[in-house]
């Protein structure tokens, strides 16, 4: 029951809130079995011990687009596989637009290869129509602002001074990172720093010091 619970990956337990499987999970008896329930609208609650254990992250599931589709178990198979689980994935930092497949690569923690898919361009849509789901969304978007929890992260970000690095090195939950800069002609650019206030006047090239708690991961 617990392999399924992970199939479906959502924060919802699939003995309380009807879940969409991907094939071929979706093809067992045991998934069927818990499908049947909820067709029935039977629900199992065992508050004292939670189990099978859903995913322990908030969000408003992606499943909640694929119940009505006809597909929805080989689109759900596709969704896990890029690690999309969650609507706000697929949403930029306040919610206002869609992410396109090649800039979902960071909320996802997976580059995309190809163009864009059929099955991207309908879950889109879906959720465009969708009634008060857009209501259920955390602002900001805390999908796009990941705390740094791997220190071997080729890029990071300081939110509060607003500076961009490369990382060299980690110890003791400190980052050393290469400063890089806004470009001044193509701000869309980033340039190395030669040397900022930010760094030691003696230093030819400039590498800061971070608290890891200070820093968020980007791609």
């Amino acid at each position: 029951l617990q392999q399924l619970q992970n199939s479906a990956a959502t924060n919802l337990s699939i003995l309380t809130h009807q879940p969409t499987f991907p094939t071929p999970e979706s093809k067992t008896t045991t998934a069927q079995i818990v499908l049947e329930l909820h067709n029935a609208q039977l629900t199992l609650h065992n508050d004292s011990n939670i189990w099978p254990i859903p995913m322990n992250q908030t969000g408003t599931s992606i499943n909640n687009m694929l119940y009505s589709n006809s597909k929805a178990s080989v689109i759900k198979g596709k969704l896990n596989t890029h690690h999309i689980y969650f609507i706000k994935q697929l949403t930029n930092h306040s919610h206002t637009q869609f992410l396109t497949w090649q800039e979902s690569h960071h909320n996802t923690q997976r580059i995309p290869r190809g163009r864009q898919p059929k099955w991207y361009n309908t879950l889109l849509n879906d959720i465009t129509a969708a009634e008060n789901i857009h209501k259920q969304l955390v602002q900001p978007n805390p999908f796009t602002a990941q705390p740094l929890n791997n220190q071997h992260i080729a890029w990071v970000y300081n939110p509060r001074l607003q500076i961009f690095g490369k990382f060299s090195r980690g110890k003791n939950q400190t980052i050393t990172f290469r400063h890089w800069k806004q470009s001044p002609n193509n701000p869309h650019r980033l340039t190395k720093c030669m040397g900022c206030g930010l760094s030691p006047s003696n230093q030819q090239y400039c590498y800061l010091k971070d608290p890891v708690q200070n820093l968020i991961h980007i791609q």
